[in-house]
């Protein structure tokens, strides 16, 4: 018989219930245990990864920074430009912009317009083309001086014209150019041996400039605003410095179309093979330039110096032409022309630079014709443009003329007072210019 409290080998329910919780609370604590090392193992890593992420970040921050910082000294923005502008003392020539002159406006001519001066370079042309641009002028009232530059031969009865409207020709002389260029250097524009006199050390095509600055020097009555233009394409509908005219301050740089940029190759490849930097801002027009006298010598002084750094240097050199306007968007948008301001096109400024509308109409016109008649260009071209009708030579929708045939500003209403670049609109334009006397400015009696 088993006494009660004695061990007999059996174990008691409590007991073991009890061993039951402890074996439990065992695996508890290991298992807590074990996801207490598993989540501190996991929190470092995690803390690692975030660490990284941040220091990659911090990388690809600073990185992109210096791309923007290698990209900005090539590519400048406007606003760098108005900086720079601002900042300028010198040009990189070493002429000094210091001057307060440079920046003042012309004394109000209130529409007087006699002691302003429009010059150019117009060698080789006939009769006709002078009487379209100096009959055009005269008869839009203009009172002023008119200078132009003529080739040695220029004949008597052109002499006459002048005498009768007034021009004062500059009689150009030609020689043998004197820049030179390395004997592996075999690019043509060193076998162009015709240069102007007596700047032989740049291209002929750029004497303009040098020689314009003399020829505003030498006229001491010269006083008032100055207009630089091209020649053959430029027509007047009104008194460049009449009644109405803006003010002129300063001088007075004129955009194209908003479409035409310094990423053109016209300037984008002259300018980066030369300065090796890049603009993409609305390209400058060197055609025609306005200012002040101060503001004009000086600008034509600045234009020359860089040419000559650009005749010299291998990297600058290119046998184009049109290579001025590289020179003179490179001035502008690099800051060295301080007291120029750029001129929107059509938007009230003195020059409607319209070439770039022309050239693309035209080819639209062309195109149009082409299809429609089945026929080649030279014939499409012959072909009026659409809308056009007794004066207006072009549709209204096109927004380029008016009633009367005349070129306006963007408003659609506004004359535009002087139009560079006309001819680019083509035949349609040409015979409607003939038609209606664009070119007749005969002498009385003759």
């Amino acid at each position: 018989m088993m006494r009660r409290g004695v061990n007999s080998g059996v174990t008691s329910p409590s007991n073991n219930n009890q061993s039951i919780n402890n074996n439990k609370r065992n695996d508890h604590d290991n298992k807590l245990e074990k996801f207490q090392k598993f989540d501190i193992q996991s929190r470092n890593i995690l803390f690692i990864i975030m660490l990284s992420m941040c220091i990659l970040l911090i990388w690809l921050i600073q990185s992109a920074d210096r791309y923007n910082e290698r990209r900005m000294s090539k590519f400048q923005p406007s606003n760098i430009h108005a900086q720079k502008r601002s900042l300028q003392k010198k040009t990189d020539t070493g002429i000094s912009l210091m001057d307060p002159n440079l920046y003042k406006a012309v004394t109000d001519l209130k529409g007087d317009s006699t002691t302003a001066t429009v010059m150019g370079l117009a060698s080789g042309y006939d009769l006709k083309t002078y009487m379209g641009f100096v009959g055009g002028l005269r008869k839009s009232g203009f009172k002023g001086h008119i200078i132009l530059g003529v080739a040695p031969d220029v004949s008597p009865e052109i002499l006459e014209y002048f005498k009768y409207r007034q021009v004062t020709p500059k009689i150009l002389k030609w020689v043998n150019c004197t820049y030179t260029a390395p004997e592996d250097d075999k690019a043509d524009i060193f076998k162009k041996t015709k240069c102007s006199h007596p700047y032989s050390d740049i291209k002929i095509r750029w004497s303009r400039f040098p020689l314009q600055r003399d020829w505003l020097r030498d006229c001491k009555t010269c006083t008032g605003p100055v207009l630089v233009t091209d020649v053959r394409d430029t027509l007047f509908q009104l008194d460049p410095f009449g009644p109405g005219s803006p003010p002129v301050k300063g001088l007075q740089v004129f955009e194209e179309d908003k479409s035409q940029t310094t990423q053109h190759w016209l300037t984008k490849w002259p300018i980066d093979s030369c300065k090796h930097v890049t603009y993409e801002e609305t390209m400058l027009c060197s055609g025609t330039t306005v200012g002040t006298r101060e503001a004009m010598l000086k600008y034509l002084e600045i234009m020359y110096e860089e040419m000559k750094v650009w005749i010299e240097t291998k990297e600058c050199r290119f046998n184009i032409n049109g290579d001025d306007q590289s020179i003179h968007n490179y001035l502008f948008y690099s800051g060295q022309l301080p007291f120029a301001t750029a001129i929107p096109n059509r938007r009230g400024g003195i020059v409607n630079t319209i070439g770039v509308e022309g050239s693309n109409l035209r080819q639209e016109h062309a195109d149009s014709m082409m299809k429609k008649y089945n026929i080649d260009k030279d014939h499409a071209m012959l072909k009026d443009f659409e809308g056009a009708s007794g004066k207006r030579w072009i549709g209204k929708k096109f927004n380029i003329a008016d009633d009367d045939g005349m070129f306006v500003e963007f408003d659609g209403k506004t004359r535009s007072r002087v139009v560079h670049q006309w001819d680019r609109f083509g035949k349609p334009l040409l015979k409607y210019m003939r038609d209606n006397g664009f070119y007749d400015d005969p002498i009385p009696g003759k």
